[in-house]
């Protein structure tokens, strides 16, 4: 079999409704003058700029949680915390592929973020340079797996920068 098949079914019998439409409206609101720093003129929409706002001023050992859907820019929230926070922000991922994709997006987007990732037996990381990165505060936002964070040295770090005050945001 050779070529590019198409489908031959005909709009005009009904057998195929028409053209989709795009069920999420653009929802865009205007941005303060310091997300203009992460490269945006604008919110995605205003349920974004909310939960942004709700993580930035969530008082100190409180939890929220933000449920987007995907691709309506939750990570930004994170890394909102990451920039103008005093500690160390940790994200948790499922995969370390995600981990490496999250903390490259974090790093175009605001370019001053120290940010990287913790992957167990990773070659391409200097676990001993990152640790003492974490400890000494030159990372600010950490992206990893849940299980570095329940075992091994991680923990350990995370531990130590929590009975500190410095663990910020999880």
């Amino acid at each position: 079999m050779t070529g590019v098949q198409t489908c031959a079914l005909p709009i005009s019998d009904g057998v195929l409704d028409g053209q989709p439409l795009r069920r999420r409206p653009h929802e865009g609101t205007a941005a303060e003058a310091f997300l203009h720093t992460f490269g945006y003129q604008q919110w995605k929409s205003s349920a974004l700029k909310e939960a942004a706002w709700n993580c930035l001023t969530a008082p100190a050992g409180t939890t929220t949680i933000v449920a987007l859907p995907t691709g309506s820019g939750k990570s930004l929230c994170f890394q909102l915390l990451a920039q103008f926070g005093k500690g160390l922000t940790v994200v948790i991922v499922p995969t370390v592929a995600l981990a490496i994709d999250q903390c490259r997006a974090a790093q175009t987007v605001a370019p001053g973020l120290s940010a990287a990732y913790y992957a167990a037996n990773d070659p391409g990381v200097d676990a001993g340079q990152l640790n003492e990165s974490i400890l000494s505060g030159g990372t600010k936002l950490l992206f990893t797996s849940p299980e570095a964070c329940v075992s091994g040295n991680l923990r350990n770090i995370m531990e130590r920068l929590a009975d500190a005050g410095r663990l910020e945001h999880l």
